[in-house]
């Protein structure tokens, strides 16, 4: 078994899309705002996500976070994000800590959120 973890690209495709489709937003309190976009929408997040981890354009309280997509045999079957520090917004308010991830619904129980 192969096991990769890839930093989140603009130029992620329609596997990518594929899995994130089965990670309802919100689910188990993982945010997934990819959750049902269209393509055009799609390509949007995937820039958006690329610039929050480059510290740009980031909505007030936040902080730099990077995207990862878990691969498995070359398959993505989750993803999740590090913030790169904390916040008193992030940390009092959203009660969030500085890793996040998700198992897409079709590839949970595998062990692969160990």
């Amino acid at each position: 078994m192969q096991i990769e973890l890839k930093q989140l690209s603009i130029n992620m495709g329609q596997k990518e899309y594929d899995m994130l489709q089965g990670i309802i937003d919100g689910e188990n309190g993982f945010s997934n705002p990819a959750y049902k976009l269209v393509d055009s929408e799609y390509r949007s997040w995937l820039e958006e996500e690329n610039n929050y981890s480059q510290g740009k354009n980031l909505p007030n309280g936040w902080v730099p976070a990077t995207t990862y997509f878990l691969y498995i045999d070359e398959i993505p079957v989750g993803y999740g994000r590090i913030r790169h520090s904390s916040s008193d917004y992030l940390e009092n308010v959203v009660g969030a800590g500085n890793l996040g991830y998700a198992i897409s619904k079709q590839y949970r129980g595998n062990g692969y959120g160990w």
